[in-house]
């Protein structure tokens, strides 16, 4: 941040409270995780379903968001029968 942005803040605004909010700036935003639900399970966010499925987070939102229910069940399954394997050696 430059010292003319600071400069011009204390002028129009007479404090710097507000310096960083708004459309441009990240801060003081939480990200909220958007819990998932699929044949009964739960996970509490889409990064957390993407990673146990084996997929990359863009892909399962698309899914989610595109009400593609059999790919991410297909996936599922997939994700399930290696996870069993693994367990069965």
């Amino acid at each position: 941040m430059t010292s003319s942005t600071v400069a011009y803040h204390l002028g129009r605004h007479g404090h710097l409270d507000l310096l960083g909010e708004g459309s441009g700036s990240a801060r003081g935003k939480v990200a909220v995780a958007k819990p998932v639900s699929l044949c009964g399970r739960h996970w509490p966010s889409i990064a957390a379903f993407a990673a146990d499925l084996g997929v990359h987070y863009r892909t399962a939102f698309v899914w989610l968001r595109d009400n593609r229910a059999d790919l991410a069940f297909a996936r599922l399954m997939l994700a399930d029968a290696g996870k069993a394997k693994v367990g069965a050696a």
